[in-house]
Protein backbone atom coordinates (compact mmCIF):
# COMPACT_ATOMS: atom_id res chain seq x y z
CA UNK A 1 0.00 0.00 0.00
CA UNK A 2 1.42 3.40 -0.97
CA UNK A 3 2.20 5.97 1.71
CA UNK A 4 -0.41 8.43 0.47
CA UNK A 5 -3.14 5.76 0.38
CA UNK A 6 -2.21 4.59 3.86
CA UNK A 7 -2.35 8.17 5.15
CA UNK A 8 -5.82 8.65 3.69
CA UNK A 9 -7.09 5.52 5.40
CA UNK A 10 -5.71 6.64 8.76
CA UNK A 11 -7.23 10.10 8.32
CA UNK A 12 -10.67 8.65 7.55
CA UNK A 13 -10.46 6.32 10.54
CA UNK A 14 -9.68 9.23 12.86
CA UNK A 15 -12.57 11.24 11.45
CA UNK A 16 -15.05 8.49 12.25
CA UNK A 17 -14.05 8.24 15.91
CA UNK A 18 -15.45 10.32 18.70
CA UNK A 19 -13.01 13.06 19.58
CA UNK A 20 -12.62 15.32 22.57
CA UNK A 21 -10.58 18.23 23.81
CA UNK A 22 -10.00 20.08 27.04
CA UNK A 23 -11.93 23.32 26.71
CA UNK A 24 -10.05 26.31 28.07
CA UNK A 25 -13.07 28.50 27.35
CA UNK A 26 -15.39 26.32 29.44
CA UNK A 27 -12.93 26.38 32.32
CA UNK A 28 -12.79 30.16 32.13
CA UNK A 29 -16.58 30.52 31.94
CA UNK A 30 -16.99 28.31 35.01
CA UNK A 31 -15.02 30.83 37.06
CA UNK A 32 -17.40 33.63 36.04
CA UNK A 33 -20.63 31.83 37.00
CA UNK A 34 -21.92 32.47 40.47
CA UNK A 35 -23.44 29.58 42.41
CA UNK A 36 -25.51 32.14 44.33
CA UNK A 37 -27.16 33.27 41.09
CA UNK A 38 -27.55 30.29 38.71
CA UNK A 39 -27.32 31.12 35.03
CA UNK A 40 -29.98 31.12 32.36
CA UNK A 41 -28.55 29.26 29.38
CA UNK A 42 -29.38 29.15 25.67
CA UNK A 43 -27.90 26.26 23.69
CA UNK A 44 -28.12 26.44 19.89
CA UNK A 45 -27.30 22.75 19.51
CA UNK A 46 -29.24 19.56 20.05
CA UNK A 47 -30.38 18.58 23.54
CA UNK A 48 -28.50 15.59 24.94
CA UNK A 49 -28.41 13.97 28.36
CA UNK A 50 -24.83 14.99 29.20
CA UNK A 51 -25.47 18.66 28.46
CA UNK A 52 -28.76 18.65 30.36
CA UNK A 53 -26.95 17.10 33.33
CA UNK A 54 -24.22 19.75 33.16
CA UNK A 55 -26.65 22.66 32.84
CA UNK A 56 -28.75 21.35 35.72
CA UNK A 57 -25.81 21.94 38.03
CA UNK A 58 -25.16 25.55 37.06
CA UNK A 59 -28.38 26.93 35.57
CA UNK A 60 -31.70 28.17 36.89
CA UNK A 61 -33.18 27.73 33.44
CA UNK A 62 -31.84 26.33 30.18
CA UNK A 63 -33.31 26.36 26.70
CA UNK A 64 -32.37 24.49 23.51
CA UNK A 65 -32.85 25.84 19.98
CA UNK A 66 -31.41 23.17 17.68
CA UNK A 67 -30.05 25.18 14.76
CA UNK A 68 -27.87 22.22 13.75
CA UNK A 69 -30.97 20.23 12.78
CA UNK A 70 -32.33 23.17 10.82
CA UNK A 71 -29.01 23.56 9.03
CA UNK A 72 -29.07 19.90 8.01
CA UNK A 73 -32.13 20.58 5.82
CA UNK A 74 -31.25 24.16 4.93
CA UNK A 75 -29.94 23.40 1.45
CA UNK A 76 -33.30 21.93 0.46
CA UNK A 77 -35.14 25.20 0.97
CA UNK A 78 -34.80 28.71 -0.37
CA UNK A 79 -35.44 30.54 2.89
CA UNK A 80 -32.98 31.43 5.61
CA UNK A 81 -32.35 28.82 8.28
CA UNK A 82 -33.27 31.48 10.84
CA UNK A 83 -36.75 32.14 9.48
CA UNK A 84 -38.45 29.44 11.54
CA UNK A 85 -35.64 27.86 13.58
CA UNK A 86 -35.69 30.28 16.52
CA UNK A 87 -38.76 30.43 18.76
CA UNK A 88 -37.64 32.68 21.61
CA UNK A 89 -40.11 34.76 23.58
CA UNK A 90 -39.53 38.50 23.48
CA UNK A 91 -38.96 38.71 27.26
CA UNK A 92 -36.38 35.92 27.43
CA UNK A 93 -32.87 36.98 28.50
CA UNK A 94 -29.89 34.68 28.88
CA UNK A 95 -26.65 34.84 30.85
CA UNK A 96 -24.76 32.31 28.76
CA UNK A 97 -25.21 31.31 25.10
CA UNK A 98 -23.57 28.30 23.42
CA UNK A 99 -23.24 28.83 19.66
CA UNK A 100 -20.81 25.93 19.18
CA UNK A 101 -19.65 25.80 15.52
CA UNK A 102 -22.96 27.05 14.06
CA UNK A 103 -21.49 30.19 12.49
CA UNK A 104 -19.36 28.12 10.11
CA UNK A 105 -22.56 27.06 8.32
CA UNK A 106 -24.19 30.46 8.00
CA UNK A 107 -23.80 33.17 5.39
CA UNK A 108 -22.52 36.60 6.53
CA UNK A 109 -26.09 37.92 6.27
CA UNK A 110 -27.39 35.09 8.47
CA UNK A 111 -24.61 35.65 11.01
CA UNK A 112 -25.57 39.31 11.18
CA UNK A 113 -29.25 38.43 11.73
CA UNK A 114 -28.40 35.83 14.36
CA UNK A 115 -26.19 38.32 16.19
CA UNK A 116 -29.01 40.87 16.28
CA UNK A 117 -31.44 38.25 17.60
CA UNK A 118 -29.07 37.03 20.30
CA UNK A 119 -28.23 40.57 21.36
CA UNK A 120 -31.94 41.25 21.83
CA UNK A 121 -32.06 38.31 24.26
CA UNK A 122 -28.93 39.33 26.16
CA UNK A 123 -28.01 41.78 28.88
CA UNK A 124 -24.77 43.60 29.65
CA UNK A 125 -23.21 40.59 31.41
CA UNK A 126 -24.22 37.91 28.89
CA UNK A 127 -21.38 35.67 27.69
CA UNK A 128 -21.37 33.77 24.39
CA UNK A 129 -19.23 30.73 23.52
CA UNK A 130 -18.36 29.68 19.97
CA UNK A 131 -15.78 27.68 18.02
CA UNK A 132 -14.17 28.62 14.72
CA UNK A 133 -12.02 26.25 12.65
CA UNK A 134 -8.43 27.08 11.78
CA UNK A 135 -8.10 24.71 8.81
CA UNK A 136 -9.38 24.97 5.25
CA UNK A 137 -11.96 22.16 5.52
CA UNK A 138 -14.75 21.44 7.96
CA UNK A 139 -17.39 18.76 8.42
CA UNK A 140 -20.30 18.95 6.01
CA UNK A 141 -22.69 19.60 8.92
CA UNK A 142 -22.38 21.08 12.43
CA UNK A 143 -20.79 18.83 15.03
CA UNK A 144 -22.72 17.58 18.04
CA UNK A 145 -20.88 18.69 21.17
CA UNK A 146 -21.34 16.99 24.53
CA UNK A 147 -20.14 18.16 27.93
CA UNK A 148 -17.80 15.76 29.71
CA UNK A 149 -16.04 15.85 33.05
CA UNK A 150 -13.21 18.23 33.84
CA UNK A 151 -14.26 20.86 31.26
CA UNK A 152 -13.88 18.55 28.30
CA UNK A 153 -15.95 18.59 25.12
CA UNK A 154 -16.74 15.41 23.22
CA UNK A 155 -17.89 15.50 19.60
CA UNK A 156 -18.54 13.01 16.87
CA UNK A 157 -17.11 14.02 13.48
CA UNK A 158 -19.72 13.75 10.75
CA UNK A 159 -19.21 10.87 8.32
CA UNK A 160 -19.30 11.80 4.66
CA UNK A 161 -18.63 14.87 2.58
CA UNK A 162 -16.59 17.74 3.90
CA UNK A 163 -16.77 21.33 2.77
CA UNK A 164 -14.54 24.33 2.45
CA UNK A 165 -14.42 26.42 5.60
CA UNK A 166 -15.67 30.00 5.31
CA UNK A 167 -12.78 30.85 7.65
CA UNK A 168 -14.57 33.61 9.49
CA UNK A 169 -12.21 35.47 11.79
CA UNK A 170 -12.31 37.98 14.63
CA UNK A 171 -12.34 40.89 12.19
CA UNK A 172 -15.40 39.47 10.38
CA UNK A 173 -17.30 39.00 13.63
CA UNK A 174 -16.44 42.49 14.84
CA UNK A 175 -18.15 43.82 11.71
CA UNK A 176 -21.08 41.40 11.65
CA UNK A 177 -21.75 41.35 15.42
CA UNK A 178 -21.67 44.94 16.70
CA UNK A 179 -23.85 43.77 19.58
CA UNK A 180 -21.03 41.62 20.99
CA UNK A 181 -17.37 42.18 21.74
CA UNK A 182 -14.67 39.55 21.97
CA UNK A 183 -13.43 38.93 25.49
CA UNK A 184 -11.08 35.94 25.22
CA UNK A 185 -9.78 33.49 22.60
CA UNK A 186 -8.04 30.14 22.97
CA UNK A 187 -6.20 28.48 20.07
CA UNK A 188 -6.31 24.68 20.42
CA UNK A 189 -4.12 22.00 18.90
CA UNK A 190 -7.05 20.16 17.29
CA UNK A 191 -7.82 22.84 14.69
CA UNK A 192 -10.39 24.81 16.70
CA UNK A 193 -10.20 28.28 18.15
CA UNK A 194 -12.54 28.86 21.09
CA UNK A 195 -13.95 32.33 21.61
CA UNK A 196 -15.82 34.01 24.45
CA UNK A 197 -17.85 37.08 23.54
CA UNK A 198 -19.68 39.48 25.81
CA UNK A 199 -22.79 41.48 25.04
CA UNK A 200 -21.81 45.05 24.24
CA UNK A 201 -24.89 46.60 25.85
CA UNK A 202 -24.41 49.05 28.68
CA UNK A 203 -26.17 48.29 31.95
CA UNK A 204 -28.91 50.84 31.36
CA UNK A 205 -29.63 49.34 27.93
CA UNK A 206 -30.23 45.80 29.14
CA UNK A 207 -33.81 46.31 30.41
CA UNK A 208 -33.49 43.12 32.42
CA UNK A 209 -36.92 41.48 32.92
CA UNK A 210 -37.99 40.42 36.36
CA UNK A 211 -37.12 36.90 37.47
CA UNK A 212 -40.76 35.87 37.32
CA UNK A 213 -40.87 36.60 33.58
CA UNK A 214 -37.35 35.51 32.64
CA UNK A 215 -36.47 32.43 30.66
Amino acid sequence: MGVSRFTRKITEAVRHKNAEHASLALRHLATTLSEASPARILDLGAACSSNIKYYSKIARKFHFEDLSAALASKRDSEGSVLDEALSLRSNQRFDLIFCWDILNYLSPQEIERLGSTLAAHSHCETKLFLLLPVGREISGAPLRFKMADDYRLEYEPQVGARMQSPRYNKTDLKKLWPGFERQKSFLLKNGFEEHIYRCAKQAEESHEPSKSSAA
